[in-house]
Protein backbone atom coordinates (compact mmCIF):
# COMPACT_ATOMS: atom_id res chain seq x y z
CA UNK A 1 0.00 0.00 0.00
CA UNK A 2 1.31 3.70 -0.81
CA UNK A 3 1.33 5.90 1.66
CA UNK A 4 0.66 9.85 0.64
CA UNK A 5 1.70 12.39 2.83
CA UNK A 6 0.15 16.21 2.18
CA UNK A 7 1.40 18.61 4.94
CA UNK A 8 -0.29 21.78 3.08
CA UNK A 9 0.76 24.71 2.64
CA UNK A 10 -1.93 26.53 4.56
CA UNK A 11 -3.77 28.83 2.03
CA UNK A 12 -3.03 26.85 -1.28
CA UNK A 13 -6.15 25.68 -1.93
CA UNK A 14 -5.75 22.88 1.52
CA UNK A 15 -9.30 23.06 3.06
CA UNK A 16 -10.80 22.81 -0.50
CA UNK A 17 -8.82 19.83 -1.79
CA UNK A 18 -9.63 18.28 1.76
CA UNK A 19 -13.29 18.42 1.82
CA UNK A 20 -12.97 17.32 -1.63
CA UNK A 21 -12.09 13.81 -1.15
CA UNK A 22 -14.07 13.88 2.38
CA UNK A 23 -16.94 14.60 1.01
CA UNK A 24 -16.26 11.67 -2.06
CA UNK A 25 -14.63 8.86 0.31
CA UNK A 26 -17.27 6.36 -1.10
CA UNK A 27 -16.07 7.14 -4.04
CA UNK A 28 -12.33 6.92 -2.96
CA UNK A 29 -12.93 3.80 -0.81
CA UNK A 30 -14.56 2.01 -3.94
CA UNK A 31 -11.42 2.92 -6.10
CA UNK A 32 -8.84 1.39 -3.48
CA UNK A 33 -8.09 4.65 -2.06
CA UNK A 34 -8.78 5.63 1.69
CA UNK A 35 -8.17 9.31 3.47
CA UNK A 36 -7.70 10.30 6.79
CA UNK A 37 -7.83 14.51 6.81
CA UNK A 38 -7.41 17.02 9.51
CA UNK A 39 -10.77 15.50 11.19
CA UNK A 40 -8.86 12.23 12.16
CA UNK A 41 -5.53 13.59 12.64
CA UNK A 42 -6.37 16.33 14.66
CA UNK A 43 -8.85 14.44 17.16
CA UNK A 44 -6.37 11.56 17.89
CA UNK A 45 -4.09 13.80 19.92
CA UNK A 46 -1.14 13.73 17.57
CA UNK A 47 -0.44 17.33 17.84
CA UNK A 48 -0.22 17.14 21.25
CA UNK A 49 2.46 14.24 21.27
CA UNK A 50 4.28 15.85 18.36
CA UNK A 51 4.53 18.95 20.44
CA UNK A 52 5.68 17.47 23.62
CA UNK A 53 8.41 15.47 21.52
CA UNK A 54 10.03 19.11 20.10
CA UNK A 55 10.34 19.38 23.95
CA UNK A 56 11.51 15.76 24.61
CA UNK A 57 8.63 15.18 26.78
CA UNK A 58 7.10 12.57 25.66
CA UNK A 59 5.91 9.46 27.92
CA UNK A 60 7.16 6.11 26.23
CA UNK A 61 3.63 4.69 27.06
CA UNK A 62 2.41 7.52 24.91
CA UNK A 63 4.32 7.75 22.06
CA UNK A 64 3.88 4.18 21.90
CA UNK A 65 0.18 4.77 22.09
CA UNK A 66 -0.07 6.65 19.27
CA UNK A 67 1.77 4.64 17.45
CA UNK A 68 -0.45 2.17 17.83
CA UNK A 69 -2.96 4.01 16.88
CA UNK A 70 -1.92 5.28 13.72
CA UNK A 71 -1.08 1.40 12.95
CA UNK A 72 -4.37 0.84 13.19
CA UNK A 73 -5.31 3.08 10.57
CA UNK A 74 -3.18 1.23 8.48
CA UNK A 75 -4.47 -1.67 8.96
CA UNK A 76 -8.34 -0.49 8.92
CA UNK A 77 -6.85 0.91 4.97
CA UNK A 78 -5.20 -2.55 4.32
CA UNK A 79 -7.51 -3.29 1.54
CA UNK A 80 -6.91 -0.07 -0.52
CA UNK A 81 -4.08 0.43 -2.67
CA UNK A 82 -3.48 4.10 -1.12
CA UNK A 83 -3.37 5.95 1.52
CA UNK A 84 -3.55 9.58 2.08
CA UNK A 85 -2.75 11.40 5.30
CA UNK A 86 -3.49 15.20 4.92
CA UNK A 87 -2.92 17.99 7.61
CA UNK A 88 -0.72 21.31 6.67
CA UNK A 89 -0.53 21.87 10.48
CA UNK A 90 1.97 18.83 10.79
CA UNK A 91 4.67 21.51 8.97
CA UNK A 92 3.23 24.64 12.18
CA UNK A 93 0.62 27.42 12.17
CA UNK A 94 -0.24 30.48 10.34
CA UNK A 95 0.06 32.13 13.66
CA UNK A 96 3.22 31.52 14.46
CA UNK A 97 4.10 32.09 10.47
CA UNK A 98 2.98 35.45 10.82
CA UNK A 99 4.45 36.68 14.11
CA UNK A 100 8.01 35.76 13.60
CA UNK A 101 8.03 36.30 9.44
CA UNK A 102 9.29 32.54 8.62
CA UNK A 103 7.37 29.92 6.77
CA UNK A 104 6.87 27.24 9.20
CA UNK A 105 10.04 27.70 11.28
CA UNK A 106 10.30 24.20 12.79
CA UNK A 107 8.77 22.15 10.50
CA UNK A 108 11.83 20.07 10.32
CA UNK A 109 11.66 18.94 13.81
CA UNK A 110 8.22 18.51 13.68
CA UNK A 111 7.85 16.34 10.73
CA UNK A 112 10.59 14.31 12.12
CA UNK A 113 8.85 13.84 14.94
CA UNK A 114 5.20 12.60 13.21
CA UNK A 115 7.61 10.66 11.21
CA UNK A 116 9.06 8.83 14.23
CA UNK A 117 5.37 7.47 14.89
CA UNK A 118 4.49 6.27 11.35
CA UNK A 119 4.67 2.75 11.20
CA UNK A 120 5.76 3.35 7.71
CA UNK A 121 6.78 6.14 5.93
CA UNK A 122 5.25 7.97 3.21
CA UNK A 123 6.30 6.90 -0.58
CA UNK A 124 5.19 10.62 -1.40
CA UNK A 125 5.07 14.15 -0.12
CA UNK A 126 2.91 16.85 -1.50
CA UNK A 127 3.60 20.54 -0.44
CA UNK A 128 1.83 23.54 -2.03
CA UNK A 129 3.52 26.54 -2.34
CA UNK A 130 2.18 30.24 -3.10
CA UNK A 131 3.56 34.04 -3.94
CA UNK A 132 4.13 35.66 -1.01
CA UNK A 133 1.64 38.18 -1.49
CA UNK A 134 -0.92 36.48 -1.58
CA UNK A 135 0.05 33.79 1.02
CA UNK A 136 0.50 36.48 3.68
CA UNK A 137 -2.52 38.41 2.88
CA UNK A 138 -4.30 35.13 2.63
CA UNK A 139 -3.02 34.31 6.28
CA UNK A 140 -3.51 38.01 7.69
CA UNK A 141 -7.50 37.63 6.29
CA UNK A 142 -7.84 34.02 8.07
CA UNK A 143 -5.72 35.19 11.80
CA UNK A 144 -8.44 38.34 11.63
CA UNK A 145 -11.56 36.87 10.59
CA UNK A 146 -10.45 35.05 14.09
CA UNK A 147 -9.82 38.10 16.33
CA UNK A 148 -6.03 36.93 16.12
CA UNK A 149 -4.41 39.84 14.05
CA UNK A 150 -3.35 42.44 15.82
CA UNK A 151 -1.12 44.66 13.04
CA UNK A 152 -0.21 43.68 9.33
CA UNK A 153 3.27 44.71 8.85
CA UNK A 154 3.81 44.62 5.29
CA UNK A 155 6.74 46.19 5.86
CA UNK A 156 8.63 43.50 8.11
CA UNK A 157 7.03 40.59 6.19
CA UNK A 158 8.66 42.32 3.01
CA UNK A 159 11.91 43.01 4.14
CA UNK A 160 12.41 39.97 6.57
CA UNK A 161 15.10 37.34 6.35
CA UNK A 162 11.84 35.31 5.84
CA UNK A 163 10.48 35.02 2.18
CA UNK A 164 11.82 32.04 1.09
CA UNK A 165 9.83 28.44 0.78
CA UNK A 166 13.47 26.79 0.25
CA UNK A 167 14.13 26.33 4.08
CA UNK A 168 10.76 24.64 4.86
CA UNK A 169 10.75 22.48 1.68
CA UNK A 170 14.45 21.44 2.36
CA UNK A 171 13.13 20.92 6.05
CA UNK A 172 10.56 18.66 4.29
CA UNK A 173 13.42 16.33 2.72
CA UNK A 174 15.44 15.72 5.73
CA UNK A 175 12.61 14.86 7.34
CA UNK A 176 11.42 12.12 4.47
CA UNK A 177 14.84 11.90 2.97
CA UNK A 178 13.55 8.51 0.88
CA UNK A 179 9.91 10.17 -0.12
CA UNK A 180 9.57 11.34 -3.44
CA UNK A 181 8.76 15.06 -3.17
CA UNK A 182 6.37 16.59 -5.06
CA UNK A 183 6.34 20.29 -5.42
CA UNK A 184 3.02 22.62 -6.58
CA UNK A 185 2.58 26.12 -7.06
CA UNK A 186 -0.96 27.67 -5.95
CA UNK A 187 -2.94 29.27 -8.62
CA UNK A 188 -6.99 28.83 -9.36
CA UNK A 189 -6.44 25.28 -10.95
CA UNK A 190 -4.57 23.94 -7.51
CA UNK A 191 -7.07 21.85 -5.89
CA UNK A 192 -7.76 19.61 -8.83
CA UNK A 193 -4.57 19.24 -9.80
CA UNK A 194 -3.54 18.16 -6.34
CA UNK A 195 -6.18 15.95 -5.66
CA UNK A 196 -5.30 13.99 -8.70
CA UNK A 197 -2.12 13.95 -7.35
CA UNK A 198 -3.32 12.63 -4.55
CA UNK A 199 -5.39 10.17 -5.51
CA UNK A 200 -4.46 9.06 -9.24
CA UNK A 201 -5.00 10.06 -12.68
CA UNK A 202 -7.49 7.61 -12.89
CA UNK A 203 -9.50 7.97 -9.13
CA UNK A 204 -9.01 11.49 -10.12
CA UNK A 205 -11.15 12.04 -13.30
CA UNK A 206 -13.86 10.80 -11.45
CA UNK A 207 -14.08 13.28 -9.06
CA UNK A 208 -16.20 16.32 -9.80
CA UNK A 209 -14.81 20.06 -10.07
CA UNK A 210 -14.38 21.97 -6.76
CA UNK A 211 -15.89 25.13 -5.85
CA UNK A 212 -14.03 27.74 -4.62
CA UNK A 213 -14.94 28.73 -1.01
CA UNK A 214 -15.37 31.88 0.32
CA UNK A 215 -12.09 34.57 0.71
CA UNK A 216 -11.95 35.22 4.31
CA UNK A 217 -10.87 38.72 3.06
CA UNK A 218 -14.09 39.69 1.87
CA UNK A 219 -16.61 41.82 3.69
CA UNK A 220 -20.02 41.13 5.33
CA UNK A 221 -21.68 42.89 2.41
CA UNK A 222 -19.50 41.13 -0.09
CA UNK A 223 -19.99 37.51 1.20
CA UNK A 224 -23.83 38.10 1.13
CA UNK A 225 -24.49 39.22 -1.93
CA UNK A 226 -22.18 35.84 -3.40
CA UNK A 227 -23.98 33.76 -1.00
CA UNK A 228 -27.55 34.82 -2.38
CA UNK A 229 -26.90 33.15 -5.30
CA UNK A 230 -27.40 29.38 -6.22
CA UNK A 231 -23.86 27.37 -6.61
CA UNK A 232 -23.32 27.75 -10.36
CA UNK A 233 -21.18 30.14 -13.05
CA UNK A 234 -23.26 33.07 -11.72
CA UNK A 235 -22.27 33.02 -8.27
CA UNK A 236 -18.80 31.92 -9.11
CA UNK A 237 -18.16 34.91 -11.61
CA UNK A 238 -19.41 37.34 -9.14
CA UNK A 239 -17.04 35.72 -6.08
CA UNK A 240 -14.03 36.54 -8.93
CA UNK A 241 -14.58 39.68 -9.51
CA UNK A 242 -15.35 40.85 -6.24
CA UNK A 243 -12.17 39.05 -5.00
CA UNK A 244 -10.36 41.24 -7.40
CA UNK A 245 -11.13 44.18 -4.83
CA UNK A 246 -10.61 42.00 -1.47
CA UNK A 247 -8.00 43.37 0.27
CA UNK A 248 -8.38 46.56 2.68
CA UNK A 249 -6.22 48.94 2.30
CA UNK A 250 -4.27 47.69 5.80
CA UNK A 251 -3.71 44.86 4.97
CA UNK A 252 -2.14 45.65 1.33
CA UNK A 253 1.50 45.68 0.50
CA UNK A 254 2.70 48.54 -1.38
CA UNK A 255 3.99 48.34 -5.10
CA UNK A 256 7.81 48.22 -4.22
CA UNK A 257 7.53 45.80 -1.05
CA UNK A 258 5.17 43.76 -3.56
CA UNK A 259 7.37 43.83 -6.58
CA UNK A 260 10.46 42.65 -4.45
CA UNK A 261 8.14 39.68 -2.40
CA UNK A 262 7.29 38.33 -6.18
CA UNK A 263 10.84 38.28 -7.20
CA UNK A 264 11.97 36.60 -4.07
CA UNK A 265 9.09 33.73 -5.07
CA UNK A 266 10.57 33.83 -8.85
CA UNK A 267 14.24 33.38 -7.13
CA UNK A 268 12.78 30.42 -4.89
CA UNK A 269 11.41 28.56 -8.00
CA UNK A 270 14.49 29.05 -10.25
CA UNK A 271 16.66 27.87 -7.34
CA UNK A 272 14.28 24.99 -7.06
CA UNK A 273 14.94 24.13 -10.60
CA UNK A 274 18.46 24.39 -9.78
CA UNK A 275 18.21 21.64 -7.69
CA UNK A 276 18.36 23.75 -4.30
CA UNK A 277 15.95 20.58 -2.81
CA UNK A 278 17.07 17.23 -3.97
CA UNK A 279 15.36 15.01 -5.80
CA UNK A 280 12.23 17.46 -5.92
CA UNK A 281 9.47 16.94 -8.42
CA UNK A 282 8.61 20.22 -9.53
CA UNK A 283 5.01 21.73 -10.99
CA UNK A 284 5.22 21.89 -14.57
CA UNK A 285 2.49 24.06 -14.89
CA UNK A 286 2.82 27.92 -16.13
CA UNK A 287 1.97 30.47 -13.94
CA UNK A 288 1.30 33.90 -15.11
CA UNK A 289 3.80 35.92 -13.08
CA UNK A 290 6.76 33.41 -14.53
CA UNK A 291 9.20 35.76 -16.46
CA UNK A 292 9.09 34.99 -20.22
CA UNK A 293 11.94 32.43 -21.01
Amino acid sequence: MECHLHIGAHRTGTTAMQKLLQGHSGLLAAAGVAFRGPSALRRSGLFDVIQRALHGQVPPKRHQAMRRLLQDWLDEARPASRIILSDENLSGTMLKNHVSGLLYPDAAARLAAFGALLPVQPDVVHVTIRDFVGYWQSVAAHLASRGKLVSFDAERLSQGAGPSWLPFLQGVRSAFPAASLRVMRYDDTVVSRLARALVGDEVGALLPAPWRSLSLALDDVATARIEALAPGPAREALAQTLRLHRDPPERVFLPDEARDLHAAYAADWQALRAGAVAGAWLDPVALAMDPVP
